[in-house]
């Protein structure tokens, strides 16, 4: 009975393990299935998130490179190059829209569907602002073009307009000098008439008043040619209407200097040469302010690159705005798949470990509980670290892509930064090159107008010594015809002569090399010499004014490294402006001091002071500017360019007024070995 008895306990042990075996065994079978079929579901959930992630990602590159190359077209100079471009931007827009409809047709979700046709609708703003901005561009590039062409036309015809007034003036001078010569040859008094009819005095002065407009008229030339210049290198189109009625204004001077010239001409050959000038200004004018003009065009042209560059920020903008929608499709289908395998795990967990549960039970009751615990809290600490490892990837990877997008998009706005610089630098040096030239002309202009001021001057001067020569020569004739011939007088009445020749020679040289259009040169120079040398020019003026010049000159001065000729410019200008200032006072009280000194700033000072009438604070502010003069037929550019001159020589030129007892004007100039480098 006790055999039976354990036999059938021990049966029903067996039989109960059996059961749990096989209830294990089902419920194992069972898990499995569930965790299988959830693992299928979630498997499909992963297959369709995927693509809808991928595709997202392809539109917002799409939209990147579309930018970028935008931005490339703005930054391009070359239309061939624009094209092109414009071509790969076409190309990138055909992408995204077939890139879109298959990432719709993915998306079921009604909201992601309406971020899809947001990000599509910006897309096509871009689209449609982009191909604004590639016609802005190209139009200001054309335009471009176009001003270089219309800018060459006006320089050309500027040159020929310059160079046949430069022509016209120097013709006019040798006509007006010979007429003189010819009636002090032969001994016709100043104050009398050279003809029944006063020919001589009216021939003289028609002459002189046809070259003095001729220069002011060269004057106005080199005047527009700064202008334009000016008005070329102005970016801001706010700023361009000033210049361009300073201009319009320079221009309308032009037409009354040709009247007075056509009044004035003296024979048929001055009239053509004047309606030559009329035909060169007309045509002049036409390229400059006509429609379809240089002005014009370069106003069309900053126009068109403003609305270039506002159409890429909006441009930038749609492009945002797009990436934006396609980032919350992205970022909601990510989602979604993480919670699919957020879910994978809470059902597929709970479902193996009652299965392992079930097993350990069947196999070891004892140790099943703690290989269970162990085994539980392994899983965990795995999935933990699978889930650090995986969040720290998507953000490695996250950094990697935004890191890469900073550095492309760094390096194309360094390098369009660079072309830009280029760009300046190139344009800067051109115009500065084209200031040096006008600077150069202006100087040269100034020059023969002031050589045309002291013209009678300079003929007295030169007079002396021919007449001299004439007496010395008439002498030995008469000795020799009267047989009274010495040559030891002869001799000496010979080198009279010669000595007188010579002077006579080194006046003209001196006249020529003022008047000369050189290139600028340096060389080192005693300032004394140069101020005693402009003194000689404004000799005979100063004595028929009856002004006294007083030279104060520091004979312990070192060398100074200048252009001789445009210092000696800017002494004589200010001598000039000295007489001017005295023209109403007495004889006895007309004084003008030319004073050289070393000054505290390591340079040489040269002060001109006169006892003139002095200017008030209102005056002194404007003295320097061009066009600026108090003088009914000043021109207002002298002291413009004597500043322009000692300022491209490393110095400075300024005015002190004193009140009822005239003005100083001062200029510093550095010794050699400190001047700054040619600016003129």
């Amino acid at each position: 009975m006790v055999t039976t008895r354990h036999s059938t306990i021990r049966n029903t042990i067996v039989a109960g393990f059996v059961l749990l075996g096989i209830l294990s065994l089902l419920t194992g079978v069972t898990g499995l299935y569930f965790v299988h079929s959830v693992v299928g579901v979630l498997n499909n959930v992963t297959d369709y998130t995927s693509p809808l992630v991928e595709g997202s990602d392809d539109l917002i590159m799409n939209l990147w490179e579309a930018t970028k190359v935008a931005e490339e077209i703005l930054a391009d100079e070359e239309l061939e190059d624009i094209r092109a471009l414009t071509m790969e931007f076409r190309k990138l827009s055909g992408q995204f829209g077939r890139t879109y409809a298959g990432v719709l047709d993915l998306c079921a979700d009604g909201v992601l569907r309406t971020k899809l046709e947001n990000a599509r609708a910006r897309h096509t703003e871009l689209v449609g602002h982009a191909e604004q901005m590639i016609s802005a561009r190209t139009k200001e590039l054309e335009k471009r073009i176009l001003v270089k062409r219309l800018l060459s036309e006006f320089d050309e015809i500027g040159s020929q307009l310059g160079s046949r007034l430069g022509t016209v003036a120097e013709g006019d001078e040798v006509t007006t000098a010979a007429l003189e010569r010819r009636g002090e040859g032969a001994g016709i008094p100043d104050a009398g008439a050279w003809g029944p009819d006063g020919e001589r005095r009216k021939s003289l002065g028609e002459g002189s008043a046809f070259a003095q407009a001729a220069l002011k008229l060269e004057h106005l030339t080199t005047t527009l040619q700064l202008t334009s210049s000016r008005y070329l290198l102005e970016e801001d189109p706010k700023k361009l209407g000033p210049i361009e009625r300073e201009f319009q204004e320079a221009f309308s001077q032009v037409e009354p200097r040709l009247a007075l010239m056509e009044r004035t001409a003296g024979d048929d050959e001055e009239r053509h040469g004047v309606a030559e000038l009329k035909s060169l200004t007309a045509s002049w004018q036409e390229s400059a302010i006509g429609a379809g003009g240089l002005l014009f065009t370069y106003r069309e042209q900053l126009a068109a690159g403003h609305h270039a560059d506002e159409l890429t920020e909006e441009l930038e903008a749609d492009a945002d705005a797009a990436a934006a929608a396609l980032n919350v499709v992205a970022n909601a289908a990510d989602r979604v798949s993480e919670e699919a395998d957020d879910i994978g795990v809470v059902v597929a967990a709970p479902t193996v470990l009652v299965a392992a549960i079930v097993s350990s039970i069947v196999l070891i009751i004892s140790m099943g509980t703690v290989i269970t615990r162990v085994i539980t809290t392994s899983t965990g600490q795995l999935e933990d670290t699978a889930e650090r490892l995986r969040r720290s990837e998507a953000e490695l990877r996250e950094s990697h892509d935004v890191l890469e997008r900073r550095v492309l998009d760094r390096t194309a706005e360094l390098r369009a930064a660079n072309e830009r610089l280029r760009k300046e630098i190139t344009d800067r040096e051109r115009a500065e090159e084209l200031s040096r030239r006008h600077q150069a002309e202006l100087a040269h202009a100034s020059r023969l107008s002031t050589v045309g001021e002291l013209a009678s001057g300079l003929a007295h001067e030169l007079n002396q010594p021919l007449n001299a020569i004439v007496s010395y020569c008439v002498s030995c004739t008469q000795r020799i015809q009267s047989g009274a011939l010495r040559p030891d007088g002869l001799l000496a009445l010979m080198e009279k002569a010669t000595r007188q020749a010579q002077r006579a020679g080194e006046i003209l040289h001196r006249i020529r090399g003022f008047v000369r259009r050189r290139e600028s040169f340096r060389s080192t120079t005693d300032i004394n010499g140069l101020v005693r040398e402009a003194v000689s020019f404004v000799d005979y003026e100063a004595r028929q004014r009856g002004i006294q010049i007083e030279l104060q000159l520091d004979d312990s001065l070192p060398p100074i490294l200048v252009n001789r000729i445009e210092i000696e410019q800017v002494i004589i200008n200010l001598l000039k402006n000295g007489f001017e200032s005295m023209s109403e006072m007495k004889a006895s009280d007309a004084r003008l001091v030319v004073a050289t000194s070393h000054c505290l700033e390591d340079g040489i000072e040269v002060a001109v002071s006169d006892r003139g009438a002095g200017f008030d604070k209102d005056v002194g502010e404007r003295l320097f500017e061009p066009f600026f003069t108090t003088k009914a037929d000043g021109m207002g550019m002298g002291l413009a360019i004597s500043q322009t001159i000692i300022k491209a020589h490393g110095g400075r030129l300024w005015a002190t007024p004193y009140p009822d007892l005239g003005a100083t004007f001062t200029f510093v100039l550095p010794v050699a070995g400190r001047s700054h480098d040619d600016g003129i």
